[in-house]
């Protein structure tokens, strides 16, 4: 009799933690209950929050880098035709980023041609006018072109900041 009345015992007391433990979620209608559809919506929505501005304003950029560095690889290989078409879709991907502009400018003078080179280095100097690499790039293809007074202008101003 002594194991009928532990077993009943025992069962008396799983009967009372499941009464206590409905009694407990119906205490706080209010409160979803863990692991629901709530929670998860609750987790993604705090992640939307801080993970999409970061995406939204770093994806464009580093996009933009990716193509810049297979431009790179291409122009390497002696494919500048190809490398430019890179360097374009880049500058879709980041179009106020001077870099692709000096890039492009420096595979000119690579082709010799001075006067493109010229061209993309002032794009580049019109969206920072203080960018020290297109300022000393440019100042180089007018030296070889012979404009000399010109090439000189862009050292002084690379010397006044």
């Amino acid at each position: 009799m002594d194991n009928h009345e532990e077993m009943h015992d025992k069962s008396a007391d799983s009967d009372d933690v499941y009464v206590a433990s409905v009694v407990d979620s119906q205490a706080a209608p209010d409160r979803p209950p863990s692991g629901s559809w709530f929670t998860l919506l609750s987790v993604s929505a705090v992640i939307a929050l801080v993970m999409g501005p970061v995406v939204y304003l770093g994806l464009p950029g580093e996009i933009s880098r990716w193509y810049v560095a297979a431009a790179m690889e291409l122009q390497l290989d002696g494919e500048t035709d190809k490398a430019l078409q890179r360097l374009e879709i880049a500058e879709s991907w980041s179009p106020d980023n001077p870099v692709l502009y000096t890039y492009r400018g420096d595979w000119r003078v690579e082709d010799g041609d001075y006067r493109g080179s010229i061209q993309e280095y002032k794009r580049a100097l019109q969206m920072n006018k203080s960018y020290t690499n297109a300022l000393v790039q440019r100042s180089q293809a007018l030296q070889h072109l012979g404009r000399h007074d010109e090439a000189i202008a862009d050292w002084k101003t690379l010397l006044e900041d």
